[in-house]
């Protein structure tokens, strides 16, 4: 015997073939039934498998806080409970429900009669029936949640949507996890019978819950309430929207219905009352209600449309209806164009209308005109004049002033009577100009703050401008600033504040500027600060080191140097053109006074050679820049000594040369300093034999090797490329004599006087 676990199951079938059409949506919630007692045998409802205690209404298990629901015993066999009813076959009919269900081993037999299925399979599938085979709808459920069922039932083409969403997101929209699936049978064309299957199992119970059946005929929201004719900001009459079947019947809401209400027009808003007005988005159709009221006004003439749709969506059809909102009476008409610079005069025509549309000839009265703010939103300024009169045959043609920017219509009233007005079209106010402050001198590539005001004809700050700018440099000198990078661009819509903005900048070369700002839609409408100076942050020296591990140089050794102009990031000042001058004591001979070029890219190398002894520094002075000086740099004497050496002749001699300070010592930091060789026979005969080539010290000494092959004095004689002192030595090859080397004894006979 195979082993089974618990399945939950869902079938809708039909009792009968026969027509019968449902009125009004069904409604089960098994609150109002007594606890702890069967289903069977009330409101239709009947358990055709199973015992009538299998299938209980009780309260220990429920969706929410409070309230019942339906208990379905798991047995090892499948209890089943349906309720027949005239439900009809209305398209669209929605069938919902919450399920709490248990899993199963099995999967049940595809269902052979009635209309659509649904199963939560044993390994833990959500499964739908389409046709004659279950399809993986590819949904899963867990068995310890809640879940809303839906089925949308289309009995014009024998097919079916399923929704299938967890019951504590309630905020989701709905979306079928399958659609056109078909039909069990094809042929029926009416749903008289709902029938739940509950959980079976050999081995243990899997008891399944259901709860807030309905059967609902829903289609579409409807206004069912007449188009109307408002004048602006007037409160409109009671605009009621009805839920309707496909067939425009009423119908009754299952639960609450939260529907969201929008309007084409920014300015429209909506109330659920008429007074005090407060503004509302949401409006809630109440359980076993058919209906709900608002009310609704706009400051913008127009055709808006209003949209009522349910949220979340679940598949309604929003309601929508076109309202007029026209200027109070209409009285007047403004002809004027756009844009306008703020402060400068424009001519308008205002024209008096009657009743009909025609020019009211006869009109002599005063009218006011009021700004009427689109963009932004508020403001504090007026035309100018705010009264005006001097009607000739209907007809007033004038020069105002608007002091301030952005995007207003006016309103022309009559002064003795508002009623009578009317509304131009939208006039857009550019600046005059702008002014573009900041401080004069600021350090290459250092962040640095400029600021911009709108300002009017009148130089006046137009608090209401907010558009987006371009902003630029202008080179002053050099008039050539290729390679420039100057942030920001632009500056976005919405930064400014009052007219105001303070914009945090940079800039990479040296020079003067002058910052450019420009209204996008007007490049005449600009602003130019005044002369900035960028300049380098500093001047650096660079020393490169002596050779080797020495920390000192020699006298008549090349000392090299960089000069660097640096910006705030530390990098070369690329089109620095500064003269830099260079002085240092006496002994250390400099360049003359430096100017940069282009070709230097901001950094240039140079080459001193002392002449004595001594510490050092480099000052570097450049006009604008503070002065900087150069670690201290030694200079020594030094000599290059050669130790005397004997040997025989036609024996090889080594010979130290040694690299000595002042005191004597040696130099043992020298392992690099190359060293030339030279000799003087006492016999030019070339019987000296010496390695050719330079030598190099290693810890201040070189050992070199050299014979001869007769005896003489042979005299070495080092040099170097530096102006290092020079002392020779020699070397001497004798004969051998029986006790030792015989020398050479020079003397000079002089004759007597």
């Amino acid at each position: 015997m195979k082993l089974r676990f618990a399945i939950a199951s869902f079938f809708i079938l039909f009792a009968v073939t026969t027509q019968a059409m449902a009125v009004d949506t069904y409604v089960e919630t098994f609150d109002s039934r007594a606890g702890n007692a069967t289903i069977d045998g009330t409101d239709s409802w009947k358990v055709i498998t199973g015992t009538a205690q299998d299938v209980l209404v009780q309260s220990d298990v429920i969706f929410g806080n409070s309230g019942s629901a339906l208990k379905i015993a798991g047995q090892p066999t499948a209890v089943n409970v349906k309720r027949s009813g005239p439900y009809g076959g209305l398209t669209p009919t929605w069938i919902r429900f919450k399920i709490k269900p248990s899993h199963s081993g099995q999967t049940p037999t595809v269902p052979s009669s009635g209309v659509a299925a649904v199963c939560l399979d044993y390994s833990r599938k959500v499964l739908a029936n389409n046709g004659s085979s279950w399809i993986d709808t590819g949904g899963t459920y867990a068995s310890d949640k809640w879940y809303d069922v839906s089925l949308k039932l289309d009995f014009s083409n024998h097919t079916y949507d399923f929704y299938f969403q967890d019951s504590d997101d309630p905020d989701a929209q709905a979306a079928p996890l399958k659609t056109g699936l078909k039909f069990i049978d094809t042929s029926l064309n009416v749903l008289t019978a709902l029938k739940f299957s509950g959980g079976y199992s050999l081995t243990q119970n899997g008891d399944v819950y259901v709860d807030d059946v309905s059967v609902m005929y829903i289609d579409k929201f409807e206004i069912i309430s007449p188009v109307q004719k408002l004048q602006i900001d007037q409160v409109s009459s009671p605009i009621t929207v009805q839920l309707q079947d496909s067939l425009s019947n009423p119908q009754t809401a299952a639960d609450n219905f939260t529907l969201e209400l929008k309007s084409t027009s920014l300015r429209g808003k909506f109330s659920i009352q008429r007074q005090p007005w407060v503004d509302i988005t949401q409006i809630i159709i109440p359980k076993d209600s058919q209906q709900a009221t608002f009310y609704y006004k706009d400051s913008s003439p127009g055709r808006p449309m209003i949209t009522i749709s349910e949220y979340p969506d679940k598949g309604f059809t929003d309601a929508t209806q076109e309202e007029e909102i026209y200027n109070q009476v209409s009285q007047f008409d403004i002809e004027t164009s756009s844009p306008h610079v703020a402060g400068v005069g424009f001519n308008i025509i205002i024209t008096a209308k009657d009743e009909d549309g025609n020019v009211n000839e006869n009109y002599s009265g005063t009218v006011v005109l009021e700004a009427n703010y689109i963009s932004p939103l508020s403001g504090n300024y007026n035309f100018s004049p705010v009264e005006i009169s001097g009607f000739m045959r209907g007809k007033l043609e004038t020069v105002i002033t608007y002091p301030d920017c952005g995007l207003v219509s006016m309103a022309v009233k009559d002064k003795d009577d508002p009623s009578k007005t009317g509304l131009s079209t939208q006039i857009l106010f550019l600046p005059a100009s702008f002014v573009v402050t900041a401080d004069g001198s600021q350090i290459v590539s250092k962040p640095f703050n400029f600021e911009v005001s709108a300002r009017n004809i009148a130089n006046q700050i137009t608090p209401n401008y907010n558009s987006a700018v371009r902003v630029y440099p202008v080179a002053i000198d050099p008039v050539d600033i290729t390679g420039s990078m100057f942030s920001p661009s632009v500056v976005k819509s919405g930064d400014f504040k009052n007219g105001i903005i303070k914009v945090d900048a940079s800039y990479n070369l040296y020079g003067a500027i002058k910052i450019r700002v420009e209204d996008p839609s007007d490049s005449s409408k600009q602003g130019l600060s005044g002369q900035i100076i960028f300049l380098p942050k500093d001047i650096l020296i660079e020393l490169e080191k002596p050779e080797g591990s020495r920390n000192f140089f020699y006298i008549g050794e090349p000392i090299k140097f960089t000069v660097k102009a640096r910006d705030e990031l530390g990098n070369p000042v690329v089109n620095y053109p500064g003269t830099v001058m260079l002085k240092s004591a006496y002994g250390l001979t400099l360049p003359s006074d430096y100017k940069f070029t282009n070709s230097d890219h901001g950094e240039r190398k140079f080459t001193s050679t002392p002449i004595k002894a001594g510490e050092y520094t480099i000052k570097v002075s450049a006009e604008g820049l503070n002065d900087v000086e150069s670690p201290s740099i030694t200079v020594k004497n030094a000599t290059i000594q050669v130790i005397d050496a004997v040997a025989t002749a036609g024996s090889t001699a080594e010979v130290t040369i040694q690299l000595v300070d002042d005191e004597g010592r040696v130099i043992k930091t020298e392992n690099k300093l190359p060293i030339n060789v030279s000799i003087i026979e006492e016999s030019a005969n070339g019987s000296v034999s010496l390695p050719s080539g330079t030598f190099t010290l290693n810890e201040g000494k070189a050992i070199i090797t050299l014979s001869d092959t007769e005896p003489e004095t042979v005299t070495i004689i080092p040099s170097s490329e530096f102006k290092i002192n020079i002392k020779k030595g020699t070397v001497t090859f004798g004969r051998i004599a029986k006790s030792g080397i015989s020398t050479l004894m020079w003397r000079e006979i002089k004759g007597k006087k």
